[in-house]
Parts: structure tokens; sequence; C-alpha cells
């Protein structure tokens, strides 16, 4: 079964792991456990918030923090994640990285914020270094 990044979450099927043969129409959000606080950690991939966030640091995502303007957050917009730092004011709400584009969010944007950057775990000559941001 194959799903476009179109599908809104709350309607995609998953197998359930105590029902493995059963298919259950499912929110996934409530099968994941995502509206309760918790930590995630990510790995950044891109350049686009350099000199904060480096290509390979971890990064320490909670979720249940309230965001405020500046702050770096972890958000899904249409379907893709992105790491950016948020501006909401003046309207329309702008996800600004350090270096390159800026997403203005639009009207028809699937935006959802998936949570707040709190830290960063960074491999620095074989050895972690951690620092809250």
């Amino acid at each position: 079964m194959s799903y476009s990044t179109t599908t809104p979450l709350s309607t995609w099927d998953v197998i359930h792991p105590v029902f493995g043969h059963q298919l259950l129409r499912q929110d996934w959000a409530a099968y994941l456990g995502l509206g309760r606080p918790s930590t995630y950690i990510f790995q950044m991939e891109s350049k686009l918030m350099i000199p904060i966030i480096l290509p390979s640091d971890l990064l320490i995502v909670q979720r249940g923090l309230s965001i405020q303007q500046g702050q770096i957050i972890l958000s899904s917009v249409n379907g893709q994640f992105c790491c950016r730092r948020l501006q909401s004011f003046p309207r329309p709400i702008v996800l600004a990285a350090f270096q390159g584009p800026t997403i203005k969010l639009k009207s028809s944007d699937r935006w959802q914020v998936f949570g707040r950057v709190t830290g960063l775990i960074r491999l620095w000559q074989d050895h972690p270094l951690c620092w809250p941001l």
C-alpha cells in the first residue's frame, strides 16, 4: 500500500503490533502517544541551521512545551520535517533558517509543530558534547 505525502496522518492505516495480521484504522498521534509530553532525539541532516546546529548533530526535541517567538522548533510542513527558528510576528508565520531559504507559511500549507528543540548532542573528536539551546 503506498501513501503520498498529501495523505493526512490521521487517515493512514496501521498494523497493530498485538494483532499483526489485522489492519486497523487508527489515529497515528494516539497510536504513537504523541499527545503526551515526551522527549525525542533526531539527527540533523542539513546545513540550514549552521552555525548553531551542524549536520550530524543530535537534536533533543521535547513535545508538550509551549513555543515562543525566536525559539528553534521541529515542525512538519506539508508532510516534511524541518528544523527552523519560529518567527510569528508579523504575520504570516515564518520558519527561518540561519543559512538558506526561509519558509513563509500560507493558509493552504499543512503545518504542525512537533516539538521545541531544547538541546543538542555533538560529537567532537570522538567525545560527545551536550548543551541546552
